[in-house]
């Protein structure tokens, strides 16, 4: 039997650690844990990204859910 799991809120797998590491990869920068529990994404981008960033936030965010949910951006 195959099966395939979907942890949508985090109660089998916690993936707190993978999902800071993808943000803080594309914003490239280094964000408190705390943050990370506390912030929603929107929170997040708006506290991590630099006056350089700003202008494509959108574009980040994106980029951010589609590495989280492995899509492929061609």
């Amino acid at each position: 039997m195959k099966a395939i799991l979907i942890d949508i809120d985090d109660t089998l797998i916690d993936s707190l650690e993978r999902t800071k590491a993808i943000a803080e990869s594309i914003l490239e920068c280094e964000i408190r844990m705390g943050d990370m529990l506390n912030l929603d994404l929107e929170q997040i981008f708006f506290k991590y990204t630099d006056n350089s960033q700003k202008s494509h936030t959108n574009e980040l965010r994106q980029l951010f859910r589609d590495t989280l949910l492995y899509k492929n951006r061609t």
